[in-house]
């Protein structure tokens, strides 16, 4: 467990301290991703207590509702070699028990519809007569859960995540964020905690100081006006997921190199490209939501110039602050493995590979993360 703690440890350092993440905007060992900050403890606490230590930090449990978060928080949690699970702020409510997230909006139904549970749960026994402990939700971490989400007695002590800030929404349902009412921002929201927007694709826009959505310079250029147009990406295709402006793939396909490149040109991208520690998180969440003990291809490859890898879009592996290469064997003395993947036996470490082999891959749409590599 060790090499995994340490791992875990230096994973955190690292994402404090990198400028790519607004560590101005969150509290104290907590990181940003998309609209939220996590914090991840290392403390193990009842589910109560847990909540109290959020509360008291002006947060929640944290409320992983769309598959970008979830795929975020996995992504960091395979690093821990923690095995008892983390706590999110999902408990039940009312006599059926029907699980509510920590701002008391339904699990299901309400405007996200994403959920990770593994089969058979929420195991929620509701207000009975059943003798049965109380129950809250946990991300699983043991070698056989699929870190996937499951309910334990909320007595039990386990390590948790705290979330400060609304979290992502952009991967929500169709319900839409828009008001028909013409009305958006914090003060007019669409469900608890939830702001209303302006339809970016309509002849108003912008949201005025008022909380009025329109086209003028009241509404658009004002210190307190938001332009939606401009801060709301397009929605990623089926399949893909949204990580700030760019979505990713997983591609359940067997294939090789070659054919994996084709396919996420099909789509309009490339193969996914790691340039920043937090892409490399998201896409080990995507790889362990799609397939938990799958290889995928990723775009890296020196095929042209031996030992010169260079990313799908041209771009020098040297030119990027960050890699990640596996240590358990020495890389390609043989010069035919040139192509890169992601392996999940050593901790979804690269390696280098035949181009030949085939296996699942991640594709791209759009630039990344580029905050660690050099200007053009």
């Amino acid at each position: 467990m060790a090499p995994y703690f340490l791992a875990f440890s230096k994973v955190a350092l690292a994402i404090m301290l990198n400028i790519g993440v607004c560590v101005c905007q969150c509290p104290d060992q907590s990181i940003a991703f998309n609209h939220a900050c996590y914090e991840f403890s290392t403390a193990e606490l009842g589910y109560a207590a847990a909540r109290l230590y959020c509360a008291e930090r002006n947060g929640t449990l944290a409320m992983p509702r769309t598959a970008a978060v979830d795929a975020y928080i996995v992504g960091i949690l395979q690093y821990s070699g923690y095995q008892n699970g983390y706590w999110i702020g999902i408990e039940p409510s009312g006599v059926d028990g029907a699980p509510m997230w920590a701002d008391d909006t339904p699990v299901f139904g309400g405007l996200c519809q994403y959920s990770a549970f593994a089969e058979g749960e929420p195991n929620f026994p509701g207000l009975t007569l059943s003798r049965m402990p109380q129950q809250c939700a946990m991300i699983g971490t043991a070698a056989e859960s699929g870190f996937l989400w499951a309910t334990s007695t909320c007595a039990y002590s386990k390590r948790f995540i705290c979330q400060y800030g609304a979290g992502d929404q952009e991967d929500c349902s169709d319900i839409g964020l828009v008001r028909p009412d013409g009305r958006c921002g914090p003060d007019f929201p669409v469900l608890p905690g939830v702001p209303g927007v302006c339809d970016v694709i309509g002849p108003a826009p912008c949201c005025s100081a008022d909380g009025r959505c329109g086209d003028s310079e009241l509404h658009c250029d004002c210190p307190d006006c938001v332009d939606y147009s401009l801060v709301l990406v397009p929605d990623c295709p089926p399949g893909y997921h949204k990580l700030k402006d760019t979505c990713y793939g997983a591609r359940l396909e067997l294939a090789n190199y070659t054919q994996a490149e084709r396919a996420c040109a099909e789509d309009g991208g490339t193969l996914a490209m790691p340039k920043h520690l937090k892409t490399d998180f998201f896409l080990i969440g995507l790889m362990i939501r799609a397939a938990p003990e799958g290889d995928f291809w990723i775009g890296i490859d020196d095929r042209r110039w031996e030992y010169n890898h260079m990313f799908a879009d041209g771009t020098r592996l040297a030119e990027c602050a960050f890699t990640k290469w596996s240590g358990v064997a020495p890389r390609d003395r043989a010069h035919f493995l040139n192509c890169v993947m992601y392996l999940p036996d050593v901790g979804y470490f690269w390696h280098d590979m035949s181009c030949w082999e085939r296996m699942y891959f991640l594709c791209q749409m759009g630039p990344g993360i580029t905050d660690d590599c050099e200007a053009d």
